[in-house]
């Protein structure tokens, strides 16, 4: 029936487009009716307003979708949303359809099957980005776990304490468990200060001017937290390491705790 020759525009061929743009747009055609919307379309030039319409929201919704765990029924719900309506539900809209109306550039009546259709596609976007986040969040957990096993596989792990260096100290301290040879580190930070963002930044330093930031370091409402990090360089080229807050721009900030490293300085000063 659609691959009849178009010698002229007719209504039907507009209905038959009125009925496929949404899937069209949204790439859920086969290859049969995507060239029976290719061969109407010239037919149907307001039509082509349309189709625009409808590629920008399957652009938008693309774009939009935020990675989430969907809930085990959400597809089955949508689908039963998009049944086929009630033959009093199809009587109303004979009803209304059997009004004398004014024709205006309005969204076509779509399919219950190809609305499903689309429903599925924004799923599968949604499911696809959720599994994606999942992929690189185990990925990173993979990567720090065999950091960690290289490093302990070394005999020369060292650990160094870092404590609170003010006048009147807190109960804020911290290890850092390193390998002289090696980049990578594990600190971890108990008792420090709980703000509203909790977050703090590793400071290695080189000599008492010269500071390289190891990461940062993110603590839990206990003042509790772990970081796994790689330096620049060798552990055994930095002198002590101190943790800060972070400071808003032009703010200088005193270190929470602090602790020297292989070389032991006699004055730190940050």
């Amino acid at each position: 029936e659609y691959d009849r020759p178009i010698e002229n525009s007719s209504a039907a061929d507009c209905e038959v487009l009125d009925e496929l743009l949404p899937a069209f747009a949204f790439g859920l055609l086969d290859e049969t009716e995507k060239r029976q919307v290719e061969k109407l379309l010239p037919n149907c030039p307001d039509r082509a307003g349309e189709l625009a319409d409808y590629q920008a929201m399957a652009t938008r919704m693309l774009h939009s979708a935020t990675p989430i765990e969907p809930a085990p029924d959400l597809l089955l719900r949508l689908l039963q949303a998009t049944a086929p309506a009630t033959t009093t539900n199809r009587t109303h809209n004979n009803i209304a359809a059997a009004l004398p109306i004014k024709r205006q550039r309005q969204l076509p009546r779509v399919k219950p099957g190809i609305l499903a259709g689309i429903a599925a596609a924004f799923i599968l976007v949604i499911v696809t980005g959720w599994i994606l986040a999942q992929t690189v969040q185990l990925s990173q957990t993979v990567e720090s776990q065999e950091t960690l096993l290289s490093l302990f596989a070394s005999n020369q792990v060292v650990s160094f304490e870092l404590t609170d260096p003010s006048d009147t100290p807190t109960n804020a301290r911290a290890v850092v468990r390193c390998n002289a040879g090696a980049k990578v580190a594990v600190l971890h930070a108990e008792d420090f200060p709980v703000t509203d963002e909790n977050d703090f930044e590793v400071w290695l330093w080189v000599d008492q001017v010269t500071r390289i930031s190891g990461g940062f370091l993110e603590v839990d409402a206990n003042g509790s937290g772990t970081l796994v990090f790689e330096a620049p360089e060798v552990m055994g080229i930095y002198q002590y390491v101190s943790i800060t807050p972070i400071p808003a721009p032009g703010e200088t900030v005193k270190p929470v705790v602090k602790g020297n490293l292989y070389p032991t300085l006699p004055d730190q000063q940050g």
